[in-house]
This record gives structure tokens, sequence and C-alpha cells, in this order.
């Protein structure tokens, strides 16, 4: 017969399965999940209003958690979060019967209920922001260091995520190959400081560059020899006046309010909540938002579903689907856009390149000087 350990309350039993996933030599978990299970710990299941964490785990039954969620739900916790909350408590008392510590898993056994207005609201399109190609130049030339305007241009026409970017190393490019290889990122852990981790998903990838450009980001890496650092190697992109011990590593919330939020104004892009409820420009423009950029250049240059999934580096194409796949409209139909879209004698990232150049001449005077 199974020993049962003294009785824990709710939180307790979250916070030790969140330590013990951190800490697990196999398989830890990423620092960014860390946070963000922590974050779901202190903000709803320890809701002030709904305070499931305080509950005994031998008292918590199915009720108990029906009524926690509705509690949430009342207190205006949006849909997916609720629903984040509740698989983190019922992946944490499963590790708990596991563990001998409780009988029954309480959360598990839950019916979702589907109604016809929660089934629209989940297949309402998503609100995503893609900037026409005259506010992607002013977004692009604001900053004043060209190394932030060549970062801007990656994440734009490569896809990359900011902690993909930031964790490149010189040696990932590859001129022969016009590729650029998506390897590690780095995540600051609140235990452990800066980190290294295996990409999103794992799916590691040799990205495809316009040869533009990738040419001037080789010339920017020339232009910057240092010495290899321990732990971030020779990195592309470096922050401008490191503090001791950050291992010149850029800080997104640094780097977003000095550099990103100035060039979405002078862009146009930092929101109008005058606009209607469903326009994307309601908000402003996140530097994510620049993948779906990414996305939509592919999808013009007449890369497949899976083509660009490949290139965003998705574990699942029904992400890229759902969340990133939007042609640029206002350009869709070009003249431009559409015959390299045809040139079927040209391979796609042939295509991808061509459809650069057209936007570098949309402004070639500025455009170039901004790459140099």
């Amino acid at each position: 017969m199974a020993r049962y350990g003294p009785t824990r309350k709710v939180k307790d039993v979250v916070r030790s399965y969140i330590s013990s996933r951190e800490s697990d030599a196999d398989s830890p978990l990423a620092a960014k999940t860390v946070r963000s299970y922590r974050g779901a710990l202190k903000n709803h299941i320890l809701h002030k209003a709904a305070n499931v964490g305080a509950v005994s785990v031998t008292k918590l039954d199915a009720p108990s958690v029906t009524g926690w969620l509705s509690d949430l739900k009342r207190a205006g916790v949006t849909d997916s979060s609720r629903k984040y909350a509740r698989g983190l408590l019922a992946a944490a008392l499963s590790w708990e019967t596991e563990n001998g510590g409780a009988r029954f898993n309480a959360a598990a056994a839950l019916r979702t209920r589907s109604t016809k207005a929660s089934r629209a609201k989940r297949q309402t399109g998503n609100d995503i922001l893609i900037p026409s190609w005259q506010e992607l130049t002013e977004l692009a030339l604001n900053p004043a260091e060209r190394a932030d305007r060549l970062l801007i241009m990656l994440m734009a026409w490569g896809g990359l995520r900011w902690s993909e970017a930031i964790g490149l190393d010189i040696q990932s490019m590859n001129p022969e190959a016009g590729t650029i290889a998506i390897t590690q990122v780095f995540i600051k852990s609140e235990t452990r400081g800066w980190v290294i981790e295996p990409v999103k998903a794992g799916v590691s990838e040799s990205v495809t560059l316009p040869t533009r450009l990738l040419t001037a980001l080789l010339d920017h890496a020339d232009g910057h020899p240092h010495e290899r650092n321990s732990l971030t190697g020779r990195l592309l992109f470096r922050a401008p006046r490191p503090r001791p011990g950050s291992h010149e590593l850029l800080d997104l919330s640094n780097w977003t309010r000095n550099v990103f939020k100035p060039a979405r104004i002078a862009a146009g892009l930092n929101g109008d909540m005058t606009r209607p409820t469903l326009d994307p420009r309601r908000r402003h423009l996140t530097p994510k938002d620049l993948r779906a950029s990414a996305a939509s250049f592919l999808i013009d240059a007449g890369a497949s579903r899976l083509e660009t999934s490949a290139h965003l580096r998705h574990g699942d194409p029904r992400t890229t689907d759902r969340y990133y796949s939007r042609p640029l409209e206002s350009q869709h139909h070009s003249p431009a856009r559409a015959s390299i879209r045809a040139n079927t004698a040209l391979s796609l990232p042939e295509r991808l390149s061509a459809m650069f150049e057209a936007w570098i001449e949309t402004d070639p005077e500025r455009l170039k000087n901004g790459l140099m």
C-alpha cells in the first residue's frame, strides 16, 4: 500500500513541482517556462479573489477546482490564462500523486465546456500587425546605430525570435550557403542568471536570408572584432555598455524602451485605440510581430506552408497557419512582387532576395545607407 506524505497545501505542491522540474537533470524546464509557471502560481492559483493555493490537498476536489476557475473568470482573468493555470495545477497534482503525496488528481477529469460564444472567440482571427513596406522602412531606419537597424531588419526578414537574435555567434553565418544557423538561445533565469538553452520547440535550423542583408551582417561582424567570451562566444549583437557580469547580452526591456519604441513611434506604429475592435492597428507593434512580417514576405515570395513553418522553426505547422501566415495585403498584388512570385526559374532563397531588393528600391538611397 502506498504511503502518503504529510498533508500539504496546493501552493506548496505547485512550488515543489516547479522546483523539481527546474532542477531535473534529464529534462529541465526552460527558464522562460519556469517564469511563466511562477507567474501563474502567484497571479492565478494564489489570486486574491480565487485562492485555490490555500486549500489542503486532501480537501481539494473537482467542485473546488471548478469553483476556483469560475471565480477567476468573474475576476476578469482571460480564458487562456485560466486554461494555463489549470494545466499547471493538474500537472503539479499529478506529480504529487505519482510521488505518493496525494491520493488523486482533482484537476485531471474536469469536463471542458464549450458554447457557441466560446468557440467563436477561439476562432476569431488573431490581431497580427504587419507593417507596410513604407512603415518598415521608417522603423528600420530610425535607430542611430547600425547594429540596431540590422537587428530590426534581421527579425523582419529572417523571422528570428529575440532570444535567438541576441544569441547569434559570428560563426553562425554561412555566406556560401546564404544562411544563418539558429542553434541556441540565451535566457535569463531567476536563479541561474544567463543560461544557454536549445531553441524553442527544439527545432534548430539554418535560415535563409536575403543576400544583401547577409552581406551587411557579415560586414558589421568584420567591423567589430572582439574576444571570445566563455559564455557567449563572439556575439553578432552586443549590449552597447554591458554591466559587469552581463556577458554583453542585449536586454529586451532596455532595447525596446531605448530603440524599438522610438522607432515604432516614428513609423506610426504605436497603436490607435480609436480604430475598430478587430483592427490590429489598435495596438502597438512589438518585436515579436516582426516574425509575422517574415512569414508574409515568404508567402508573397511563393513559399509553401511547410517552407514558411520551417523558416520560422515551428514544431507544428498549424502554429504558423494560425498566428503568422498572412500576406501583406497592401503589397501582395503589386506587379513587382507578383512577378517575383511567378518566376519559377528562381529558387525560394532567390525570390526572397529579389523581394528584399524590391523593398530597397522603394527608397533606395535611404535604405542602402541604412544598411551601411
